[in-house]
């Protein structure tokens, strides 16, 4: 299990897509430890989660050093998988506006996504990407009470990539 990301203070800027950037292993005031990579099985698919803040810097499309670990494991499994198309899907978590969240998980998918195919893991034409937002939380991303959950917002975003079984 990698460490978390570190969280700075949100940046006004636009997300933008690109290839690599520093990430330091600690998250300010989050008491949990993140999942960066787990595995899900169903009856037609391999579900393969990756916590964005292994994979990213906090507000950010830039693919972190950290990434080529989970992102290697999710190859190796990419490539063990069916023929078909292969959905990678971003996911945000509610701070910020929705469509700056649809854009931010848009664009951390399609880095994932040029990352694989940069590789020749599988033909660019079988990844699809889902930019779900903030859409689908796995964890509520304010406790019951009203308060900010911090522990819930870093498990809301990842980005899943969904391989079809052989």
């Amino acid at each position: 299990d990698a460490q978390p990301a570190k969280q700075a203070a949100p940046s006004p800027a636009e997300p933008t897509a690109g290839t690599q950037s520093p990430l330091s292993g600690r998250v300010s005031g989050l008491t949990g430890s993140i999942t960066a990579f787990t595995v899900r099985e169903t009856a037609t698919s391999t579900i393969v989660e990756m916590a964005a803040d292994t994979l990213f810097a906090f507000d950010s499309a830039d693919l972190s050093q950290q990434a080529e670990e989970p992102l290697g494991k999710g190859a190796d499994l990419i490539r063990r998988g069916g023929e078909g198309e292969i959905v990678i899907g971003g996911h945000a978590d509610a701070a910020g506006s929705d469509s700056y969240n649809e854009k931010l998980s848009r664009l951390r998918a399609q880095a994932v996504r040029n990352w694989l195919a940069a590789r020749n893991v599988a033909p660019a034409a079988r990844f699809r990407i889902d930019a779900a937002g903030e859409t689908q939380p796995k964890v509520p991303n304010v406790h019951a009470d009203g308060r900010d959950n911090p522990e819930g917002r870093a498990q809301n975003r990842r980005v899943e990539v969904i391989i079809p079984k052989g």
